[in-house]
């Protein structure tokens, strides 16, 4: 089985210059057959000249690969929340949560309601009367979708800041044994 030429790198390095006299050679009489390799060539040179003209490319600095690879040794920071972090947000979630619960269970937004006045100005007549409209506004409902989300989030803040750290540490101590 012959090896399949790569002719985009074989092309590149003709426009760089970089191949030998032979290989240059048979590159030239592989233009003159194609019509694909000479647009090939072309789009290699239109990429070369854009690059040219956007600037001067920049090297990496000597010490770049040393960076990387003392960067690819250090330990992995978590980008989740501490659990002393976790633990504060879940305190203040419980808070909200019970004010809640005591707001709800004492009736406070039981009876609530939005008062709506239309006054109506007539040309004919003098003023006509004004009826009031009160717009009951399910309150409750929306505290308690409100305290349940709220509950929801906490479980998951439970959960991840907490539980999972912990469970991760007793594994761990259990595979090192």
């Amino acid at each position: 089985m012959t090896p399949r030429i790569d002719w985009n790198d074989l092309l590149v390095r003709y426009h760089s210059g970089e191949l030998d006299a032979l290989a240059t050679a048979r590159v030239e009489q592989e233009l003159q057959q194609s019509a694909e390799l000479r647009q090939q060539l072309e789009s290699i040179k239109d990429i070369d000249q854009f690059l040219q003209r956007q600037g001067k490319l920049t090297q990496p600095p000597k010490n770049f690969i040393d960076r990387v690879m003392y960067g690819i040794s250090l330990p992995v920071r978590s980008s989740a929340l501490s659990p002393k972090m976790g633990l504060i947000l879940l305190t203040s979630i419980l808070a909200l949560t019970v004010v809640g619960i005591i707001c709800l269970t004492n009736g406070f937004f039981d009876s609530y309601s939005i008062p709506l006045n239309v006054y109506v100005q007539s040309l004919y007549f003098e003023k006509l009367p004004s009826p009031d409209f009160n717009f009951p506004f399910p309150s409750k409902w929306i505290v308690t979708t409100f305290l349940i989300s709220n509950m929801a989030i906490g479980f998951v803040l439970l959960d991840r800041t907490i539980l999972k750290p912990y469970f991760q540490r007793r594994a761990e101590a259990a595979i090192s044994e």
